[in-house]
């Protein structure tokens, strides 16, 4: 993020320093805001000055003109749903006037950047479609989005958070600072609920009928469905995105050709960059990267995919501290074999012995993957779906998944 920062502190010409814990200063005195990486986590002493701010909301101070803002947050499929929004608006609107950001690859402060350096009649009106960590939304006290999507809540990144509570608070912080208000699932709502979290009154639920329709999709405001099985997305969990994406899309559409333009969309989306996407045949077995598998949650909504057609599993990562305790049934039901990596490898090895499945350890990408090969026959599909944060084997999933890619690569040249 700090190059992100540097780029937008040097464009607007205020005065920066970036520094990480290996040479930070000695006093904060001198300094008037601090903005904190991400992955810095609240217990850190930046946080105990009084000074910091966090990254939204110093951009917010800064949006041009009617920048219109949608935040997509929760535990799993916020990736999802944001590509799935950045494309549908794509399809009705400006393309040029629609970004995709936050947690997404492209920092807000990057996208704020290429924003101020267009000419000044040309930077009003723009939508920006954000995903949210926890982190990002945890001292939010600036920054309001137009609109506000909270997927789901479940346990995750205890590590960075002091209690589940603050966790599911941290998101919470997206709803009660929505101007136009908010979508979040009954899920969501009934685990905020539960902490006594005081909902404003601009906040309407979600998908609850996708279930009894799956796998067609409703549409909205029309007559007619949308069944999944005609789009690159499969699974209730995928239906339930759709369904999201839809809600928010809605207010843009002004005629029937809007909405065939965006039931064309859905239906031709490739999958999103590293989740579960098919990046290779290499050797006749079915190569997919699922880098962007971050929990458990969305390791077992992973798996769900493939009851019918086992998988080789690679799995494991950084400890977030999150429960393993539902995963059992999910590898017993879709995994034939996995070869486990990172921090998490010992639990999870646990949690295959217990579904009766094979499995061995792995230090490094390259290895994950010859061994998985090892263990598959023709047509299979090899899944890595690492269910955990990518942090100390890799820099983030993004290095995770390339390294993933490069050793399917050289795995294919051998072929030739």
């Amino acid at each position: 993020m700090g190059a992100w920062l540097e780029k937008l502190m040097t464009h607007l010409g205020l005065p920066y320093q970036i520094c990480d814990d290996s040479d930070r200063p000695s006093s904060y005195d001198t300094y008037d805001i601090i903005i904190p990486a991400p992955w810095i986590p609240c217990t850190h002493e930046v946080y105990s000055t009084g000074k910091v701010v966090s990254e939204l909301d110093f951009c917010s101070r800064y949006f041009p003109k009617d920048t219109y803002i949608i935040t997509i947050s929760g535990t799993d499929g916020k990736s999802t749903v944001t590509w799935m929004i950045y494309n549908l608006l794509q399809s009705v609107t400006t393309p040029e006037k629609v970004h995709i950001s936050g947690n997404f690859e492209y920092p807000l402060s990057d996208t704020l950047t290429n924003l101020l350096k267009l000419p000044l009649d040309q930077q009003d009106r723009h939508i920006i479609v954000v995903e949210v960590s926890s982190f990002m939304a945890y001292s939010l006290m600036e920054f309001s989005p137009d609109m506000t999507i909270i997927t789901n809540l479940e346990s995750d990144h205890l590590n960075w958070h002091r209690n589940l509570e603050e966790y599911f608070l941290s998101k919470a912080n997206l709803i009660t600072r929505a101007k136009d208000g908010s979508y979040i699932t009954q899920q969501a709502y009934e685990k905020l609920e539960n902490i006594g979290y005081a909902f404003p009154k601009n906040v309407s639920l979600y998908g609850t009928s996708i279930a009894e329709n799956y796998p067609n999709i409703p549409l909205i405001s029309t007559t007619g469905s949308l069944n999944i099985h005609d789009t690159q997305f499969l699974g209730p969990h995928n239906a339930l995105n759709i369904d999201w994406a839809l809600h928010i899309v809605e207010w843009l559409i002004q005629s029937e050709s809007d909405r065939s333009r965006i039931i064309e969309t859905l239906t031709s989306l490739p999958w999103l960059p590293h989740r579960l996407e098919v990046i290779s045949h290499a050797h006749g077995r079915i190569w997919v990267d699922d880098s962007k598998s971050t929990s458990c949650q969305s390791l077992r909504a992973a798996l769900s995919g493939y009851k019918d057609n086992k998988v080789i599993l690679i799995a494991g990562g950084s400890d977030k501290w999150d429960p393993f305790d539902a995963l059992e049934v999910s590898l017993r039901d879709s995994v034939e074999y996995a070869v486990l990596i990172g921090a998490t490898k010992e639990i999870l090895a646990d949690k295959c012995r217990l579904a009766g499945i094979g499995y061995t350890e792995s230090s490094s990408m390259r290895d994950a993957v010859e061994q998985a090969y090892g263990h598959s026959h023709p047509w299979q599909t090899v899944l890595l779906s690492p269910g955990c944060a990518s942090f100390g084997m890799f820099r983030d999933y993004l290095d995770r998944a390339e390294q993933f890619r490069d050793a399917v690569k050289l795995l294919a040249e051998q072929e030739k």
